[in-house]
């Protein structure tokens, strides 16, 4: 009888061993993929919506440029900006776990960056008007000179060198007492 009832409780703690052994221990049961054990998911990229978004943005001067996160990967970021009167696409890369900006001065003046373009497709109604691509292997012009009413073509690589698009719609400009550029009001899209 002792054998009998040492082996049934030998074979419960062989079976209850099993069953919690079988159990999902990988932490991805959260829709949308692994989560990292902590509940959060991870992305490995970050991609602005497709949605039309509208933002003002004032004018600031070199090297301290605020400026709006247009698309993030893990090693490449593109912020878009508006400075000296320019309509820009600021690239930056991650080294040592930190963002470092790959413009400088010299960027505003060669206007000039191997993944950045930027081309000023004339007066528009709306940014439903801009559908051409410019592709960052064409003309490899990275700011343009903003303008009212015009319209903006814009492309980037990410770190892939997967080509992603921009069109930006300038709105509005707002002067300031000696004439001069304030702020310009934009509409932006991934398209």
């Amino acid at each position: 009888m002792k054998t009998k009832f040492l082996l049934f409780f030998a074979l419960l703690f062989t079976m209850g061993s099993v069953l919690i052994s079988c159990g999902n221990d990988d932490d991805d049961s959260a829709i949308g993929g692994d989560t990292g054990g902590e509940s959060t998911e991870i992305k490995t990229d970050y991609t602005a919506t497709k949605q039309v978004k509208t933002v003002e943005l004032k004018e600031e001067i070199y090297p301290k440029i605020e400026a709006i996160s247009i698309y993030v990967d893990f090693n490449r970021r593109y912020d878009l900006a508006y400075t000296s009167g320019k309509l820009c696409l600021l690239p930056y890369e991650r080294y040592n776990g930190y963002w470092n900006s790959k413009y400088s001065k010299d960027y505003f003046v060669d206007n000039y960056h191997p993944r950045v373009t930027t081309s000023d497709v004339g007066k528009v109604s709306g940014l439903s008007d801009i559908t051409d691509y410019y592709p960052a292997d064409n003309n490899k012009v990275c700011f343009s000179i903003i303008q009212p009413s015009h319209g903006y073509s814009m492309s980037f690589k990410t770190e892939d060198d997967e080509i992603k698009y921009l069109r930006v719609y300038c709105s509005k400009i707002k002067l300031d007492e000696n004439g001069s550029i304030k702020s310009v009001t934009i509409q932006y899209q991934l398209y």
